[in-house]
């Protein structure tokens, strides 16, 4: 069985820039199907912020994202893209359901 190297955390930060974990999960579909919508249930997008994170590891996430900074989310992704980590298909699935959220706020 191979495991996945790359997690997403999502975390509610506040507007004191305070934060804390809502949820881990281990792909984009998990993170689109059950992450941000159960994350929209209580708190607003603007509130949202995603990591990219290395399973058992030390060192910083490979990114923190805020909802304004999803074109920087998207272009660092590629990366992963040629990884094998994710497929197009999902992280246009991803960027689509952003994108999406962002006409709405």
């Amino acid at each position: 069985m191979t495991f996945r190297r790359v997690y997403w955390v999502v975390e509610h930060l506040t507007e004191s820039k305070k934060s804390g974990v809502f949820g881990v999960y281990t792909s984009i579909p998990d993170l689109t199907d059950i992450g941000i919508p159960n994350f929209l249930k209580h708190y607003k997008y603007e509130h949202l912020r995603l990591n990219l994170v290395k399973l058992d590891s030390h060192h910083k996430p490979f990114g923190t994202y805020t909802y304004a900074e999803t074109e920087r989310l998207f272009e660092d992704l590629q990366a992963f893209i040629d990884a094998g980590d994710f497929s197009t298909d999902e992280v246009n699935s991803l960027k689509e359901m952003l994108r999406r959220l962002e006409q709405y706020e």
